[in-house]
Protein backbone atom coordinates (compact mmCIF):
# COMPACT_ATOMS: atom_id res chain seq x y z
CA UNK A 1 0.00 0.00 0.00
CA UNK A 2 2.97 2.19 0.69
CA UNK A 3 4.54 1.63 -2.60
CA UNK A 4 1.33 2.38 -4.47
CA UNK A 5 0.66 6.09 -2.53
CA UNK A 6 4.35 6.77 -3.40
CA UNK A 7 3.94 6.17 -6.89
CA UNK A 8 0.72 7.96 -7.22
CA UNK A 9 2.09 10.76 -5.87
CA UNK A 10 5.16 10.76 -8.12
CA UNK A 11 2.60 10.36 -11.28
CA UNK A 12 1.30 13.69 -10.01
CA UNK A 13 4.59 16.11 -9.92
CA UNK A 14 5.56 14.62 -12.93
CA UNK A 15 2.24 15.92 -14.49
CA UNK A 16 2.36 18.88 -16.93
CA UNK A 17 1.08 22.21 -16.53
CA UNK A 18 0.23 24.46 -19.40
CA UNK A 19 -0.95 27.99 -18.87
CA UNK A 20 -2.28 30.25 -22.06
CA UNK A 21 -0.01 33.25 -23.07
CA UNK A 22 -2.09 35.04 -26.23
CA UNK A 23 -2.97 32.34 -28.73
CA UNK A 24 0.15 30.00 -27.21
CA UNK A 25 0.12 27.46 -25.36
CA UNK A 26 3.37 27.02 -23.01
CA UNK A 27 4.57 23.92 -21.32
CA UNK A 28 5.42 24.75 -17.72
CA UNK A 29 6.77 21.16 -17.01
CA UNK A 30 9.69 20.86 -18.84
CA UNK A 31 9.53 17.01 -18.03
CA UNK A 32 8.64 14.93 -21.28
CA UNK A 33 5.60 12.80 -20.89
CA UNK A 34 6.05 8.50 -21.53
CA UNK A 35 4.45 6.54 -23.88
CA UNK A 36 1.81 4.82 -22.19
CA UNK A 37 0.63 0.92 -23.15
CA UNK A 38 -0.71 0.10 -26.63
CA UNK A 39 -4.64 0.21 -26.97
CA UNK A 40 -6.75 -3.00 -28.12
CA UNK A 41 -6.71 -3.63 -31.94
CA UNK A 42 -9.92 -1.33 -33.75
CA UNK A 43 -12.36 -2.83 -35.40
CA UNK A 44 -11.66 -3.84 -39.32
CA UNK A 45 -12.68 -1.02 -41.72
CA UNK A 46 -14.58 -1.05 -45.10
CA UNK A 47 -13.84 -3.24 -47.96
CA UNK A 48 -11.92 0.00 -50.32
CA UNK A 49 -13.65 0.03 -53.94
CA UNK A 50 -13.05 -2.64 -56.61
CA UNK A 51 -9.15 -2.25 -58.19
CA UNK A 52 -9.27 -2.30 -62.45
CA UNK A 53 -9.01 -5.32 -64.61
CA UNK A 54 -5.44 -6.79 -64.33
CA UNK A 55 -3.48 -7.38 -68.03
CA UNK A 56 -4.56 -10.59 -69.64
CA UNK A 57 -2.95 -13.77 -69.02
CA UNK A 58 -0.82 -15.81 -71.62
CA UNK A 59 -2.80 -17.91 -73.97
CA UNK A 60 -3.71 -21.23 -72.52
CA UNK A 61 -3.38 -24.58 -73.88
CA UNK A 62 -5.63 -26.16 -76.38
CA UNK A 63 -8.13 -28.13 -74.45
CA UNK A 64 -9.29 -31.49 -75.48
CA UNK A 65 -11.89 -31.52 -78.43
CA UNK A 66 -15.56 -31.80 -77.40
CA UNK A 67 -17.76 -34.62 -78.35
CA UNK A 68 -19.83 -33.92 -81.83
CA UNK A 69 -22.93 -32.63 -81.24
CA UNK A 70 -26.38 -33.92 -82.87
CA UNK A 71 -26.44 -33.70 -86.65
CA UNK A 72 -28.73 -30.98 -87.37
CA UNK A 73 -32.34 -30.99 -89.16
CA UNK A 74 -31.83 -31.10 -92.63
CA UNK A 75 -31.76 -27.31 -94.52
CA UNK A 76 -33.96 -25.91 -97.14
CA UNK A 77 -33.04 -26.43 -100.71
CA UNK A 78 -31.11 -23.32 -102.03
CA UNK A 79 -32.22 -21.49 -105.07
CA UNK A 80 -30.68 -22.29 -108.29
CA UNK A 81 -27.85 -20.68 -109.56
CA UNK A 82 -27.03 -18.26 -112.62
CA UNK A 83 -26.07 -20.46 -115.32
CA UNK A 84 -24.14 -17.97 -116.37
CA UNK A 85 -21.89 -18.20 -113.97
CA UNK A 86 -21.97 -21.60 -112.29
CA UNK A 87 -19.44 -21.54 -110.15
CA UNK A 88 -21.05 -20.70 -105.85
CA UNK A 89 -18.46 -19.40 -103.34
CA UNK A 90 -18.50 -17.51 -100.52
CA UNK A 91 -15.63 -16.55 -98.22
CA UNK A 92 -15.52 -14.67 -94.58
CA UNK A 93 -12.63 -12.75 -93.02
CA UNK A 94 -12.22 -10.74 -90.35
CA UNK A 95 -9.69 -9.39 -88.28
CA UNK A 96 -10.60 -9.43 -84.57
CA UNK A 97 -8.52 -11.21 -81.29
CA UNK A 98 -10.56 -14.71 -79.37
CA UNK A 99 -9.13 -15.95 -76.50
CA UNK A 100 -11.80 -18.86 -76.34
CA UNK A 101 -10.49 -22.44 -75.57
CA UNK A 102 -13.34 -23.61 -76.77
CA UNK A 103 -16.52 -22.82 -79.18
CA UNK A 104 -18.04 -21.40 -82.16
CA UNK A 105 -15.40 -18.39 -82.84
CA UNK A 106 -17.50 -16.76 -86.01
CA UNK A 107 -20.67 -17.80 -87.34
CA UNK A 108 -19.99 -17.72 -90.79
CA UNK A 109 -23.81 -16.75 -91.34
CA UNK A 110 -22.97 -13.29 -90.43
CA UNK A 111 -21.05 -12.32 -93.22
CA UNK A 112 -21.77 -10.26 -96.06
CA UNK A 113 -21.32 -12.49 -100.01
CA UNK A 114 -18.78 -10.75 -102.21
CA UNK A 115 -18.47 -10.56 -105.53
CA UNK A 116 -17.50 -14.03 -107.54
CA UNK A 117 -13.60 -13.30 -108.11
CA UNK A 118 -12.10 -14.17 -111.53
CA UNK A 119 -10.71 -18.14 -112.36
CA UNK A 120 -7.27 -18.67 -110.62
CA UNK A 121 -4.72 -20.10 -112.97
CA UNK A 122 -4.36 -23.99 -112.68
CA UNK A 123 -1.87 -24.76 -110.36
CA UNK A 124 0.93 -27.49 -110.62
CA UNK A 125 1.11 -30.88 -111.47
CA UNK A 126 1.33 -32.31 -108.46
CA UNK A 127 4.08 -35.26 -106.86
CA UNK A 128 3.31 -38.72 -108.88
CA UNK A 129 1.04 -40.88 -106.27
CA UNK A 130 2.58 -44.20 -105.13
CA UNK A 131 1.80 -47.33 -106.57
CA UNK A 132 -1.38 -48.88 -105.89
CA UNK A 133 -2.07 -52.00 -104.15
CA UNK A 134 -1.98 -55.13 -106.30
CA UNK A 135 -5.81 -55.54 -108.53
CA UNK A 136 -7.66 -58.65 -107.70
CA UNK A 137 -6.16 -61.72 -110.15
CA UNK A 138 -7.97 -61.72 -113.71
CA UNK A 139 -9.41 -64.16 -115.65
CA UNK A 140 -6.93 -66.58 -117.74
CA UNK A 141 -6.48 -65.33 -121.05
CA UNK A 142 -6.43 -66.92 -124.27
CA UNK A 143 -3.56 -69.26 -125.38
CA UNK A 144 -0.96 -67.01 -127.04
CA UNK A 145 0.78 -67.89 -131.04
CA UNK A 146 3.31 -70.48 -130.35
CA UNK A 147 6.56 -68.74 -129.97
CA UNK A 148 9.57 -69.54 -132.52
CA UNK A 149 11.05 -72.65 -133.02
CA UNK A 150 14.33 -72.54 -130.47
CA UNK A 151 17.77 -73.38 -131.34
CA UNK A 152 19.10 -77.25 -131.31
CA UNK A 153 20.37 -78.18 -128.57
CA UNK A 154 23.59 -79.38 -126.98
CA UNK A 155 23.99 -83.20 -127.68
CA UNK A 156 23.14 -84.89 -124.11
CA UNK A 157 25.37 -87.32 -122.01
CA UNK A 158 25.52 -90.71 -123.38
CA UNK A 159 23.04 -92.66 -121.26
CA UNK A 160 24.11 -95.44 -119.14
CA UNK A 161 22.88 -99.25 -120.07
CA UNK A 162 20.39 -99.23 -117.60
CA UNK A 163 18.57 -97.21 -119.58
CA UNK A 164 18.77 -98.88 -122.35
CA UNK A 165 15.30 -100.57 -123.81
CA UNK A 166 16.37 -104.45 -124.22
CA UNK A 167 13.32 -106.18 -126.91
CA UNK A 168 13.09 -108.29 -129.55
CA UNK A 169 10.87 -108.97 -132.19
CA UNK A 170 10.43 -112.81 -134.27
CA UNK A 171 8.64 -113.28 -137.43
CA UNK A 172 7.82 -115.65 -139.88
CA UNK A 173 4.88 -116.43 -143.25
CA UNK A 174 3.72 -120.09 -142.44
CA UNK A 175 1.13 -122.36 -142.02
CA UNK A 176 0.79 -125.03 -139.16
CA UNK A 177 -2.06 -127.30 -138.42
CA UNK A 178 -0.69 -129.20 -135.78
CA UNK A 179 -3.85 -129.08 -132.98
CA UNK A 180 -1.49 -129.37 -129.96
CA UNK A 181 1.98 -128.38 -129.31
CA UNK A 182 4.55 -125.90 -129.94
CA UNK A 183 3.95 -123.50 -133.10
CA UNK A 184 6.78 -121.27 -132.80
CA UNK A 185 9.40 -119.93 -130.00
CA UNK A 186 12.15 -117.02 -130.16
CA UNK A 187 15.25 -117.09 -127.67
CA UNK A 188 15.59 -113.90 -125.62
CA UNK A 189 17.94 -112.82 -123.59
CA UNK A 190 17.27 -111.28 -120.29
CA UNK A 191 19.56 -108.70 -118.33
CA UNK A 192 18.21 -108.76 -114.90
CA UNK A 193 16.54 -110.74 -112.36
CA UNK A 194 14.46 -107.82 -111.14
CA UNK A 195 12.41 -106.79 -114.32
CA UNK A 196 9.57 -108.40 -116.22
CA UNK A 197 8.88 -109.75 -119.84
CA UNK A 198 6.20 -108.53 -121.98
CA UNK A 199 4.92 -110.71 -124.66
CA UNK A 200 2.43 -110.28 -128.16
CA UNK A 201 1.93 -112.49 -130.11
CA UNK A 202 -0.14 -111.42 -133.44
CA UNK A 203 -1.54 -114.04 -136.27
CA UNK A 204 -4.17 -115.63 -137.95
CA UNK A 205 -6.16 -118.49 -135.64
CA UNK A 206 -8.69 -120.79 -136.76
CA UNK A 207 -10.67 -123.70 -135.24
CA UNK A 208 -13.16 -125.84 -138.03
CA UNK A 209 -15.07 -129.15 -138.45
CA UNK A 210 -16.96 -129.62 -135.13
CA UNK A 211 -19.96 -128.90 -132.81
CA UNK A 212 -19.39 -127.32 -129.85
CA UNK A 213 -15.89 -127.48 -129.89
CA UNK A 214 -13.51 -125.22 -127.98
CA UNK A 215 -9.08 -124.46 -128.72
CA UNK A 216 -6.56 -122.38 -126.68
CA UNK A 217 -3.62 -120.45 -127.70
CA UNK A 218 -0.87 -119.44 -125.06
CA UNK A 219 2.14 -117.97 -124.53
CA UNK A 220 5.08 -120.28 -122.59
CA UNK A 221 8.97 -119.57 -120.98
CA UNK A 222 10.91 -122.15 -121.42
CA UNK A 223 8.02 -124.63 -121.93
CA UNK A 224 6.25 -123.94 -118.71
CA UNK A 225 3.55 -121.09 -118.71
CA UNK A 226 3.49 -117.99 -117.04
CA UNK A 227 2.93 -118.08 -113.39
CA UNK A 228 3.47 -114.28 -112.40
CA UNK A 229 0.71 -113.91 -112.08
CA UNK A 230 -1.29 -115.65 -114.19
CA UNK A 231 -1.04 -117.69 -117.74
CA UNK A 232 -1.09 -115.33 -121.00
CA UNK A 233 -3.79 -117.14 -123.20
CA UNK A 234 -6.75 -117.03 -125.66
CA UNK A 235 -9.31 -119.56 -126.63
CA UNK A 236 -11.59 -119.38 -129.50
CA UNK A 237 -15.00 -121.43 -129.67
CA UNK A 238 -17.80 -122.79 -132.05
CA UNK A 239 -21.79 -123.90 -131.23
CA UNK A 240 -21.57 -125.59 -135.00
CA UNK A 241 -19.61 -127.50 -137.65
CA UNK A 242 -20.85 -124.96 -140.13
CA UNK A 243 -18.22 -122.70 -138.67
CA UNK A 244 -15.32 -121.62 -140.81
CA UNK A 245 -14.12 -118.30 -139.47
CA UNK A 246 -10.14 -117.45 -139.93
CA UNK A 247 -9.60 -114.66 -137.56
CA UNK A 248 -6.96 -112.15 -136.35
CA UNK A 249 -5.19 -113.38 -133.00
CA UNK A 250 -3.70 -110.78 -130.58
CA UNK A 251 -2.08 -112.34 -127.35
CA UNK A 252 -0.62 -109.77 -124.99
CA UNK A 253 0.69 -109.72 -121.28
CA UNK A 254 3.26 -109.42 -118.80
CA UNK A 255 5.14 -112.17 -116.54
CA UNK A 256 7.82 -111.84 -113.96
CA UNK A 257 9.83 -114.17 -111.57
CA UNK A 258 11.31 -115.10 -114.87
CA UNK A 259 15.39 -115.55 -114.15
CA UNK A 260 18.07 -113.46 -116.27
CA UNK A 261 19.85 -115.52 -118.95
CA UNK A 262 18.43 -117.26 -121.97
CA UNK A 263 14.80 -117.49 -122.23
CA UNK A 264 12.91 -119.20 -125.28
CA UNK A 265 9.85 -117.68 -125.80
CA UNK A 266 6.78 -119.81 -127.63
CA UNK A 267 3.04 -119.77 -128.80
CA UNK A 268 1.62 -123.01 -128.44
CA UNK A 269 -1.79 -124.32 -129.44
CA UNK A 270 -3.68 -127.34 -127.32
CA UNK A 271 -7.59 -128.12 -126.10
CA UNK A 272 -9.17 -125.60 -123.57
CA UNK A 273 -9.91 -127.73 -120.26
CA UNK A 274 -13.63 -129.99 -120.37
CA UNK A 275 -13.41 -130.15 -124.05
CA UNK A 276 -11.58 -133.14 -126.39
CA UNK A 277 -9.60 -132.37 -128.85
CA UNK A 278 -10.60 -130.70 -132.36
CA UNK A 279 -9.30 -129.47 -135.39
CA UNK A 280 -7.20 -125.87 -134.60
CA UNK A 281 -4.97 -124.25 -137.71
CA UNK A 282 -2.27 -121.46 -136.86
CA UNK A 283 -0.97 -118.54 -138.81
CA UNK A 284 -3.25 -119.14 -142.41
CA UNK A 285 -2.19 -117.06 -145.16
CA UNK A 286 -0.49 -114.55 -143.17
CA UNK A 287 2.75 -113.19 -141.25
CA UNK A 288 2.89 -114.18 -137.63
CA UNK A 289 4.92 -112.46 -135.27
CA UNK A 290 6.45 -112.81 -131.58
CA UNK A 291 7.25 -109.73 -129.76
CA UNK A 292 9.26 -109.85 -126.49
CA UNK A 293 10.33 -106.96 -124.25
CA UNK A 294 12.01 -106.65 -121.10
CA UNK A 295 10.64 -103.86 -118.57
CA UNK A 296 10.59 -102.91 -115.08
CA UNK A 297 8.56 -104.46 -112.49
CA UNK A 298 5.15 -103.12 -111.93
CA UNK A 299 4.38 -100.45 -109.35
Amino acid sequence: MFNSNILFLWLLTATSFDRIEGNTTVSTNPITCLQGAPGFPGHNGYNGLPGRDGRDGAKGEKGVAGNPGPRGVKGDVGSRGSETDPRNWKQCAWRARDDRNVGLIKNPSTCLQGSPGLPGRNGHNGLPGRDGRDGAKGEKGAAGKPGLRGDKGDVGPKGSDTDHRNWKQCVWRSEDGRDVGLVKDCAFDKTSDDTALRVVYQGNIHLTGCSSCCKRWFITFNGAECKGPLPIDAIVWISNNNGNDHRPGAIEGYCVNIHKGKVRVGINIGNCPGYGNSDGYTGWNSVSRLIIEEVPRSQ
